[in-house]
């Protein structure tokens, strides 16, 4: 009895086991298409869910309006700082961290038409504040020590008079795209024909304290860096519709103009900034070909509690994206830099 017993319950166990991988099988024959496609291409494709994650994350009431020096602010660097480190992409702050520190003047915001912009107080560098750039790096294998410079800022204006600025296109829009950039080259890193040095400032809004500190303050010789592509307020108005800001005239930006309007169909306009400016200033100033890419409506709600994520065209930043992975983690990106 007892051996009949044991073989009965042998006899379940293998039918049990039996009919659990014939559902597991089926379950993977009916497996929709597109997910295997997206298991075999996802690591040359932009994310537009992680692109919108990021802006709702960055955006958020939890983060402050990204105001350099305060709380907001180091919620950013952290954030941004584990996403790099989740990439395994290298630090390449100080002390071997994602993180340069720089000093902070002590300013406070005014309203200038129909925009709220920081302006300096006197004697503001007697203050003990201090804000950080977040810096990573994906090492090339083929050609380690020459880089391109991929940068966005990072802060906004913060809250004020009781109103959050979540800044979603100015620039959670930039930073997300550079987001999105890093981790699809950190996975292509090996084929990269450049190193990649993934920058993130802080202290834009208050005058380009960050990207001028580390122009100063450089972790590389800068006539290494050969290419400087920043991205600040990407996200709003028609699909491919972009304006370019330079310092200086250099083929390599011709060129990168070029192969970006001629065969890739995005529609860049280079505008003279006025009165406005960006991250690629400082470096532009050191003889580096930097542009900075924004949209060409970017003025829409700038500097206004109206700058939110609804208002953005998440397509749009995903396709400049793209684009930007693909130039890079091609060699056509030689054919613009040294033809």
């Amino acid at each position: 009895m007892f051996k009949d017993k044991k073989l009965l319950i042998g006899l379940l166990s293998f039918l049990i086991i039996i009919i659990s991988l014939g559902v597991f099988f089926n379950n993977q024959k009916k497996a929709p298409p597109e997910a295997k496609i997206l298991e075999v291409t996802d690591k040359g494709q932009v994310h537009l869910e992680k692109i919108k994650s990021h802006i709702e994350k960055l955006s958020s009431k939890e983060f402050q309006g990204r105001r350099a020096g305060t709380k907001g602010e180091g919620e950013t660097i952290l954030y941004l700082a584990q996403e790099l480190k989740k990439y395994q992409i290298k630090p390449w702050g100080d002390n071997e961290t994602y993180f340069q520190t720089f000093p902070l003047p002590v300013t406070d915001l005014q309203q200038v038409g129909k925009r709220t912009e920081f302006y300096i107080k006197e004697n503001s560098y007697r203050s003990q504040l201090v804000a950080d750039n977040v810096l990573g790096l994906i090492e090339s294998r083929s050609n380690p020590e020459e880089y391109i410079l991929l940068s966005a800022h990072l802060d906004h204006l913060g809250v004020w008079q009781g109103e959050l600025y979540p800044g979603a296109n100015d620039n959670a829009s930039g930073v997300a795209a550079i987001l999105e950039i890093a981790r699809i080259l950190s996975l292509q890193k090996a084929s990269l024909p450049y190193s990649v040095i993934v920058a993130f400032w802080s202290g834009e809004e208050m005058g380009l304290l960050g990207s001028r500190y580390f122009v100063n303050n450089p972790p590389v010789d800068l006539s290494k860096i050969k290419l400087v592509i920043n991205l600040d307020s990407i996200g709003v108005g028609k699909d491919k519709e972009f304006i370019l800001w330079c310092e200086q005239e250099a083929e390599a930006i011709e060129r990168l103009i070029e192969k970006w309007t001629h065969e890739d169909g995005i529609i860049i306009t280079k505008e003279n900034s006025g009165g406005h400016s960006s991250d690629h200033k400082p470096l532009g100033q050191k003889g580096i070909p930097a542009v900075t890419l924004l949209a060409k409506d970017w003025l829409v709600d700038n500097h206004t509690p109206r700058d939110t994520l609804t208002s953005l065209n998440l397509e749009k930043i995903a396709y400049l994206a793209q684009k930007t992975v693909d130039l890079l983690k091609s060699s056509q990106i030689e054919e613009v830099i040294s033809p």
